[in-house]
């Protein structure tokens, strides 16, 4: 079976996936088909080279549970708060042997800046280029970028918050605990309830 995940049930249109679990109840499994135009139409993305327009996404689901909004924020609050406890521990052992200064934000994001840049400096919705290096804990790469064109607000928070740090010119080595990266999801090579560090180096505003 595959592992179960949280969806809240927020975007609707005629058709949608979120409007077919609507349809059932818990216990229930059903295929859902979902049209290629309309499901990245509504989402304001384009459609990915691997799906062709006039086509059916098809998504195999059963329903697990249900909750309100308030109990799903109540339990994604309470989880988060328990990994990150988790996190920390595994965090401050890496920092201990790091042989760098880092301090921690009200977020629980871990900071180490070797040069703070000057003048103007990334904010939500602006697009910067940078370079960066992303690893696990372990020092293995998952990620790396020359000149790349990173958008804020539309990448993982901890991200978002760590280029806001710094201004041009600016580098440094951020920590990022699972909840502020990609949860219990994890994505492509990452896996579920990884935390992540990002060597960063501000180029210049888009």
């Amino acid at each position: 079976d595959l592992a179960p995940f949280f969806l809240p049930l927020y975007v609707q249109f005629k058709g949608s996936f979120e409007n077919g679990l609507r349809l059932l109840s818990v216990g229930d499994s059903a295929t859902i088909f979902v049209p290629v135009d309309s499901l990245f139409k509504d989402a304001n993305q384009p459609v990915p080279p691997f799906l062709k327009r006039g086509t059916d996404v098809r998504f195999i689901v059963k329903i697990k549970k249900s909750q309100s909004r308030a109990d799903f924020e109540k339990e994604m609050s309470k989880l988060s708060a328990e990994q990150m406890g988790k996190d920390a521990k595994l965090i401050e052992a890496y920092v201990a042997n790091s042989g760098k200064k880092f301090t921690k934000t009200s977020t629980g994001l871990y900071v180490a800046i070797s040069n703070p840049g000057v003048g103007e400096g990334p904010k939500m919705g602006e697009s910067w280029e940078v370079n960066y290096i992303g690893t696990f804990l372990d020092g293995k790469e998952f990620d790396k970028g020359s000149g790349t064109e990173m958008p804020l607000g539309q990448m993982i928070p901890g991200f978002n918050e760590a280029l806001t740090l710094l201004k041009a010119g600016g580098k440094g080595v951020f920590v990022i605990p699972s909840p502020l990266a990609y949860g219990d999801q994890g994505r492509g090579p990452i896996p579920a309830n990884s935390v992540l560090v990002f060597e960063l180096e501000i180029l210049n505003k888009k």
